[in-house]
Protein backbone atom coordinates (compact mmCIF):
# COMPACT_ATOMS: atom_id res chain seq x y z
CA UNK A 1 0.00 0.00 0.00
CA UNK A 2 1.29 3.68 -0.64
CA UNK A 3 1.79 5.90 1.69
CA UNK A 4 1.65 9.85 0.98
CA UNK A 5 3.75 11.70 3.43
CA UNK A 6 2.99 15.70 3.77
CA UNK A 7 6.14 17.48 2.35
CA UNK A 8 5.56 20.38 5.26
CA UNK A 9 4.69 17.96 8.73
CA UNK A 10 5.22 13.77 9.44
CA UNK A 11 1.43 13.39 8.83
CA UNK A 12 1.14 10.53 6.38
CA UNK A 13 -2.21 9.34 4.11
CA UNK A 14 -3.21 6.98 1.98
CA UNK A 15 -5.44 8.72 -0.52
CA UNK A 16 -3.77 11.79 -2.56
CA UNK A 17 -7.37 13.76 -2.02
CA UNK A 18 -6.64 13.47 1.53
CA UNK A 19 -3.09 15.26 1.53
CA UNK A 20 -4.36 17.68 -0.43
CA UNK A 21 -7.27 18.31 2.07
CA UNK A 22 -4.79 18.55 4.55
CA UNK A 23 -2.26 20.84 2.56
CA UNK A 24 -5.16 22.97 1.74
CA UNK A 25 -6.09 23.40 5.66
CA UNK A 26 -3.19 23.14 7.49
CA UNK A 27 -0.74 24.58 4.97
CA UNK A 28 -2.04 26.83 2.87
CA UNK A 29 0.94 28.97 2.54
CA UNK A 30 2.71 25.71 1.44
CA UNK A 31 -0.01 24.74 -1.29
CA UNK A 32 -0.26 28.39 -3.08
CA UNK A 33 3.72 28.86 -3.54
CA UNK A 34 3.56 25.28 -4.78
CA UNK A 35 0.90 25.89 -6.92
CA UNK A 36 2.69 29.75 -7.75
CA UNK A 37 5.79 27.98 -8.66
CA UNK A 38 5.03 25.18 -10.23
CA UNK A 39 6.14 21.99 -7.67
CA UNK A 40 6.64 19.43 -10.23
CA UNK A 41 9.16 21.47 -12.43
CA UNK A 42 11.59 22.54 -8.99
CA UNK A 43 14.45 20.46 -8.70
CA UNK A 44 14.37 18.66 -5.66
CA UNK A 45 17.40 20.46 -4.01
CA UNK A 46 15.25 24.04 -4.56
CA UNK A 47 11.81 21.48 -3.32
CA UNK A 48 13.71 20.51 -0.29
CA UNK A 49 14.96 24.36 0.48
CA UNK A 50 11.14 25.78 -0.03
CA UNK A 51 10.16 23.18 2.12
CA UNK A 52 12.28 23.64 5.05
CA UNK A 53 11.41 27.65 4.39
CA UNK A 54 7.91 27.00 4.82
CA UNK A 55 8.22 24.89 7.64
CA UNK A 56 10.47 27.28 9.62
CA UNK A 57 7.50 30.00 8.81
CA UNK A 58 4.72 27.56 10.33
CA UNK A 59 6.50 27.27 13.45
Amino acid sequence: MDVMQCPVCALRFRFSSELEQHLSLEHPKFKAEARSGDEESLSEARRKRQIRKEVARLT
